[in-house]
């Protein structure tokens, strides 16, 4: 298994804060954060993810049991259900 470096990745919120483009490929890092509002970097390679995917690749099991919230660049939040994908330009929120 491959190894990636800070430079494969890309900081989903480092790129908004530097207001720039996030860019088109993977992998992108996000945070997570549980019911406490303790947040934790994830990894993830899909520009586009489900709800479904995102708890997954967090460890949260079973998935029917969780709700996933989005920030959004305007500062709302959005709740995704499992099913659901994340708008290309929003998905790296």
């Amino acid at each position: 298994m491959t190894q990636l470096n800070d430079l494969e990745i890309e900081d989903v919120a480092a790129a908004l804060a530097a207001g720039r483009q996030v860019r088109d490929h993977g992998p992108y890092k996000i945070q997570i954060g549980n019911e406490n509002l303790e947040y934790r970097p994830l990894v993830i390679t899909d520009p586009v993810p489900t709800g479904r995917q995102v708890l997954e690749e967090a460890g949260f099991r079973p998935v029917d049991e969780y709700l996933l919230y989005q920030l959004l660049t305007n500062g709302q939040i959005d709740i995704q259900s499992p099913e659901e994908t994340t708008e290309q330009t929003l998905a790296r929120i």
